[in-house]
């Protein structure tokens, strides 16, 4: 704690308070034990608490007018005299979270595998009624390269695996069970009609916030053969539920306070991986190398449209990456252009910009009443790409020689797409991309790729838009990651 109080020669009064409290504990039990060389058995059972309090208060003016008169209300308001307007800020969290972990995993020959596992989560970011989470899971797996029916020399493992699981996510910005207030100017003092600075209701609470929650399967299979080589793929699909997120409900203008957000969304996901491995040692040379390759989409199957107004702005249904935007027209380059342009589009115009010289115009797809209408805005974005989720690759490449070892990852991306109209835009001395000058439409090169080049503050910004016209690919790969080292001879050391 800091107080500091100095009227005269400084003028200055100071109160400063912090405070602090943070611990955790850990209590593990574990069991592990094997039963007639066949059966194998372990258990955890973990439990775990931890708790974070801390907070603060800090106040200061600066040079008072009245210099016998040491209170806050004497003090100068102005800026240069006070450095927190004669205003106090408290800073003050409260966070806690008590966890129950279990887990059992039982083999059989080392051939039938099982893993049963739970978490019982506790959070202060939700109301006593609905704090506590159970999330179970269980895997299991077969390997079948271990039978005795199994006959195939060449191959060194066979291996089925499934899985299912329930995940919580806490973090959903806590609290918001509880009335909140904030500043505002709401206040009336004594008789007088002016409003001034007081404390008003925040978000109406919900007492119902709870936990989001992830259910996933996934199956798998790993293969290996001829000693150098292994294959894995996988599958899995994930439903993420009681997503939090805000609505769009009508009420009163009455009705005074926010609307909370609520546990309603929810979201459809699955993807596919696979993998790839190769190692060999030829003579001196070691070498070994991976590739992996995944692909994943995730769709809303849960979200409030009830209230949007136009029809790029829905989600149920479509994918989390979708690409929304115009639908580009060509560029208007010559006066012939623009007449046959005019004549085509009688009326036409782009967010009340008509069409000029080197502009790049959009097509009229829909309106008010789902048939054009001779006027570009938002009722004709469409959905450009249904998904822009790449294809990754994950390549890793080494090899070791007497000590000598050099090892390169690799990583990339297929079938991506990326806007990249912030290349012609921007203020004219950030402009990098040299095809803002030399293939952008000017009456001298009518022909060039790109629409006409103009001044940060024109008012004719058809190209600011997200449309196909700026939409290229992204596709690229990349060395990550590049290490070279060498092991010195044992003979070398003391």
């Amino acid at each position: 704690e800091i107080h500091e109080r100095l009227v005269g020669s400084e003028m200055c009064i100071r109160d400063r308070s912090t405070w602090g409290d943070s611990w955790q504990y850990n209590l593990q039990l574990t069991y592990d034990k094997i039963f007639k060389e066949d059966h194998s058995v372990k258990a955890t059972l973990v439990f775990e608490k931890q708790e974070t309090n801390t907070g603060g208060m800090k106040a200061g003016v600066e040079n008072f007018p009245v210099y016998n008169t040491d209170n806050w209300w004497a003090t100068s308001g102005d800026r240069s005299d006070s450095y927190v307007a004669r205003d106090a800020s408290l800073t003050d969290m409260s966070y806690g979270r008590q966890s129950w972990i279990g887990q059992f995993m039982y083999g059989y020959k080392d051939k039938y595998l099982v893993n049963l596992s739970y978490r019982y989560d506790g959070s202060m970011n939700f109301s006593p009624d609905n704090r506590w989470g159970f999330f179970p899971s269980a895997s299991m797996a077969w390997i079948l390269s271990k039978e005795s029916f199994f006959n195939a020399p060449k191959v060194d493992l066979l291996k089925l695996r499934a899985s299912v699981g329930l995940t919580g996510n806490d973090a959903v910005g806590g609290w918001q069970w509880q009335q909140s207030y904030k500043s505002a100017n709401s206040s009336y003092f004594r008789t007088g009609n002016k409003i001034n600075q007081g404390i008003t209701y925040g978000v109406l609470p919900n007492e119902n916030l709870t936990w989001e929650k992830s259910l996933t399967y996934n199956v798998g299979i790993d293969f290996g053969f001829l000693s150098d080589f292994t294959i894995s793929g996988e599958y899995y699909y994930t439903n993420t539920y009681d997503i939090l997120g805000a609505r769009s409900l009508a009420v009163p203008p009455t009705f005074s306070l926010e609307l909370p957000a609520e546990n309603y969304g929810e979201v459809h996901a699955q993807g596919v991986e696979f993998s790839l491995g190769y190692k060999h040692k030829f003579g001196d040379f070691n070498f070994n190398s991976g590739l992996v390759v995944s692909y994943a989409n995730a769709n809303y199957a849960k979200y409030d449209d009830d209230k949007v107004t136009y029809d790029y702005q829905r989600r149920v249904g479509r994918s989390l990456t979708a690409v929304y935007g115009f639908l580009s027209d060509g560029i208007i380059r010559s006066e012939e252009d623009l007449k046959r342009f005019n004549q085509e589009h009688p009326g036409y115009n782009f967010k009340g910009i008509v069409p000029e010289l080197g502009q790049l115009v959009y097509k009229d797809v829909s309106g008010p009443n789902n048939v054009p209408d001779g006027i570009v805005d938002d009722y004709d974005q469409v959905v450009l790409r249904k998904n822009n989720n790449p294809i990754i690759l994950g390549l890793t490449l080494g090899g070791e020689w007497k000590g000598l070892a050099v090892n390169a990852v690799f990583n990339g991306y297929l079938g991506y797409e990326k806007y990249m109209r912030d290349l012609f835009e921007g203020n004219e001395w950030n402009r990098m991309w040299v095809g803002n000058y030399y293939e952008s439409w000017t009456p001298e090169n009518p022909d060039s790729e790109l629409p006409k080049r103009l001044h940060t503050y024109s008012p004719n910004r058809t190209y600011n838009q997200n449309t196909d016209f700026w939409l290229k690919k992204a596709n690229f790969l990349r060395l990550k990651n590049l290490s070279v080292s060498y092991t010195l001879p044992t003979t070398w050391s003391v």
